[in-house]
């Protein structure tokens, strides 16, 4: 049986190579990072009486984190200003990266499976947004799989629609993926895709687990 606690600690890792490879994104994972630890900051010092003595040295802390991340939010806009401002991205070779990351990182008896053609996907979103999206999703995910699970991670070039225009649909799921944990992981991703002109849905099938469906805006 998969332990649970390795899959998360694997997939934690290979999300972290993964983002690595773009600095906003990494940035921004920094940001929210010390976003938690000021709000837990926070709760400590609302529970410590202001006459204790540790309440300065709280306060003093807490305003060291709230420094921080004003910092690294202005580090974020610098970094942003100098990339390509076109805010395009070539999807298919972005899950080829996040696929590599994952296959040599998964522990046995958990495997993934990469469908991507030949067409190189671009779609109107920036990439350190793309990969904080794939990152979460990968995460919110994993919960659930057992030995013998298969991920799919896969990119279809879509066509227009009557509500929509042509698209590039990212495909993630696994046959041990409840309906309720893939509504999940798209609502952690849908402001973000929503942002970007796209939209997110989880799509459930019975006795067949579940997927998150992302469709972004293409250009091509």
């Amino acid at each position: 049986m998969t332990d649970a606690t390795d899959l998360r600690g694997a997939v934690h890792k290979a999300t972290e190579q993964f983002l690595a490879g773009d600095a906003p994104a990494l940035i921004d994972e920094l940001t929210d990072a010390l976003l938690v630890v000021s709000s837990r900051v926070a709760g400590l010092r609302s529970a410590v009486a202001p006459e204790d003595p540790v309440a300065a040295e709280l306060r003093a802390v807490d305003e060291a984190f709230a420094q921080s991340v004003a910092l690294t939010r202005k580090l974020s806009i610098a970094i942003k200003a100098l990339q390509d401002p076109s805010g395009y991205v070539g999807v298919a070779a972005m899950v080829r990266d996040l696929g590599r990351q994952l296959s040599t990182s998964l522990p046995n008896g958990v495997a993934l499976t990469v469908r991507i053609g030949s067409n190189p996907a671009i779609a109107a979103m920036p990439s350190s947004e793309l990969r904080r999206v794939l990152a979460k999703l990968i995460r919110r995910t994993c919960s659930c799989m057992s030995d013998r699970s298969e991920w799919v991670l896969e990119v279809v070039d879509g066509g227009a629609t009557d509500t929509h225009q042509r698209a590039i649909r990212i495909v993630l799921g696994h046959d041990a993926l409840s309906a309720a944990a893939a509504a999940d992981a798209a609502d952690q991703v849908r402001d973000a895709v929503n942002a970007s002109g796209g939209w997110v849905q989880p799509c459930a099938t019975l006795g067949q687990g579940a997927t998150v469906v992302v469709s972004l805006p293409t250009p091509c």
